[in-house]
């Protein structure tokens, strides 16, 4: 499944450079104010989205990433809950989002898909389709490509 994760810099070059994405995941605690997620007691987490228009319920600012991950089925299923957030148009009401947070340890480098840099400013007063934001972004890396192109490489070795 395609999952989006808004990154700062430093979270992309620490995982381009490291090949690993333990290091970026963290500690959360249960508030059933914020989300509806079940944490365990000393598991580190990273979230992510299932629509790439929800990282604009971050602070999705010019400048950052946003990383595309195919992480596996067996492993979303069991981690799709609910986030609460403002609305990013006024900011005036919460809204109930579709996020997973994912016990780090289950997430492997490999499920990297694509990095895009946000190139433009996301600051839309309503809610845009997915090619309005795609206009906002440059891609970076498409590991997809890369991957086949190895392949491709390997089969004539």
């Amino acid at each position: 499944m395609k999952l989006f994760r808004l990154c700062c810099e430093k979270e992309v070059e620490y995982i381009l450079t490291n090949c690993t994405l333990q290091g970026v995941d963290n500690f959360f605690e249960n508030d059933n104010k914020k989300n509806t997620h079940k944490y365990i007691e000393n598991k580190r987490y990273i979230h992510f989205f299932d629509n790439i228009i929800n990282v604009l319920f971050l602070n999705s600012i010019k400048g950052n990433y946003i990383c595309v991950y195919d992480i596996p089925d067996d492993i979303t299923n069991d981690n799709k809950k609910t986030g609460y957030y403002s609305d990013f148009i006024k900011f005036n009401y919460k809204c109930n989002v579709v996020e997973y947070a994912i016990n780090s340890e289950k997430i492997k480098y490999k499920y990297l898909y694509k990095i895009y840099f946000i190139s433009d400013d996301l600051d839309f007063d309503y809610y845009p389709d997915v090619n309005e934001l795609y206009s906002c972004l440059t891609l970076k890396y498409d590991f997809e490509k890369q991957k086949k192109l190895e392949l491709i490489k390997n089969k004539f070795k």
